[in-house]
Order: C-alpha cells, then structure tokens, then sequence
C-alpha cells in the first residue's frame, strides 16, 4: 500500500491531511499518540486499528464508514467546524443532528437482527447517497469486535459510542454521513447526546448548546447529562484506567494515563 502526501486540512482534530492511497484520494489521520480508551496492554493503536479494520474489510464493509487504520480515514474531515458558517447554517445543522439522535436511540437490541450494516449505514444518512457496504449482520460486527455474546432481548439501546463532530460528515448545513462505528456499543443514547453536545460547545459556542440541548431534550423527552458531571465522569474514566494500567499496563502506558490525570480541566472530547 503506497500514500502519498498532498496538503494539510483544517479540520476539528486538527491532524487531518490530504493523501492519496495506491492513486485513490483520501483523508490521512496522523497518529499522535498509542494510547487509546480500548488499549490497556502493550497493543499501540495502530495495530488495534488496523487489526480492526482488516476485520471489518473481510466482512466487505469498506473504509467510505470505517477507518483505513490509525493513519488513514475517508472522508474524515467534519466540514462544518472549519467552515465556520452563520448562525441559521448552524442551527439546521443542529436539528439534523437531533433527528439522527432519534434514529439512533429507536434502534434498540432486539431489533438489531433485523439490520445489516447497509441498513444501517442508510439510517444514518439523513440525505445523500446511500453508503456502498455490503450486507453484513450487525450481530457480526457487534460480536467480533465488543465481545458480545448474547446481545438481544435485554431491551438497550445500540449507540455509535464515540460520536462528537468530528465523526459527523456535512455539506455545510445538513448531515450526510457519520463514520468510525467500530466503537459502538449498547449504551443509553444520552451518552451519545452529551459527548455530541461537548464538542458543539467547544466548536460553536454556549448558543448552539443551548440550542441544539433544547431541541435534543424537547425531542427525546431526556435531559443531557450536565456538561460538568459529565466532565467528572470523564475523568473518572480516566482515573479508572490509570489505575488499570498501573497494575497490567506498559510503563509508556502508566506515565500517558498519570500525565491524562494530571490535567485540571475535564478533556474537551472524551
């Protein structure tokens, strides 16, 4: 596999370039650490990515939704943080999210048998082009990478489980896509909502919050998890793996989670 470099992108993350792949146009994300929430041994990220997208890839579903590895993502590029549209863009943008939420939330466990990932990847388009994956039960994509055995009848909502902006794809107004789904888990979607509404406060401000949290709560009938809990509950997060590392994890990997808890502030994205 051959990539070369084009130009850097402004993006959310900040790390994202344009690259082409074996002549193919792509995004490039730059590894900046080999840390990651799933990696508690000496496993760096860029194995566990790419060891997780060859899984995927076998299963036929191709990187136009899932990662490429830790160096390289489709489409990775949320454009409107950087475009930095007026305040009517923003709101539309903001309610679409709010419907994609909803779609999100109704799509509970015992369902889940009854979508394939093409399925899946056209409920989470709110327009464009349907995505071209292959069909494939989420019950595999579920199983092989969460560890989940037996996960119907419980009645649990399936959530994306990493989902800010920078996972959102747009044309600017309305959403037309999400990618990275090889961290979804069965979760309440408040959880998705809230780590949603964070980088909506860091990227546009306290007025798309309360907006896009007005909408959510009115919508959904649930409130958001109060961003300074939500805070503590990521360093919490935090302090929990620390103390993990500290007795299984790699010296590199205890002095990464001591130099997590050293910071004072709650992190912008958990």
């Amino acid at each position: 596999m051959n990539m070369r470099y084009i130009q850097p992108v402004p993006s959310f993350q900040q790390e994202v370039f344009r690259v082409e792949v074996d002549g193919t146009p792509a995004y490039a994300k730059r590894i900046v650490s080999d840390y990651s929430w799933w990696t508690f041994d000496d496993t760096d990220i860029f194995t566990r990515e790419t060891e997780s997208y060859a899984l995927l890839n076998g299963m036929g579903i191709g990187p136009q939704l899932l990662c490429l590895d830790a160096t390289r993502k489709e489409f990775a590029v949320a454009e409107l943080p950087h475009l930095r549209p007026g305040k009517e863009a923003v709101e539309t943008f903001l309610d679409n999210l709010v419907i994609l939420l909803e779609r999100l939330s109704r799509l509970t466990a015992p369902n889940l048998q009854t979508y394939t990932a093409k399925a899946m990847a056209a409920l989470f388009r709110s327009r464009g082009e349907q995505a071209n994956v292959a069909p494939v039960l989420l019950s595999e994509i579920t199983q092989m990478l969460n560890g989940w055995h037996d996960v119907y009848g419980s009645g649990v909502s399936y959530t994306h489980g990493d989902l800010h902006l920078g996972n959102i794809l747009s044309d600017g107004s309305n959403v037309t896509g999400v990618i990275d789904f090889e961290e979804t888990i069965q979760s309440l979607p408040v959880f998705d909502a809230t780590n949603l509404s964070w980088t909506v406060k860091v990227v546009f401000g306290e007025g798309a919050y309360r907006h896009f949290k007005e909408a959510y709560e009115k919508s959904s009938g649930t409130a958001l998890i109060d961003l300074n809990e939500w805070g503590r509950f990521c360093h919490l997060r935090g302090w929990i793996a620390s103390c993990y590392l500290k007795h299984c994890g790699s010296a590199m990997l205890q002095e990464k989670a001591r130099n997590f808890m050293s910071d004072e502030e709650p992190q912008s994205h958990p």
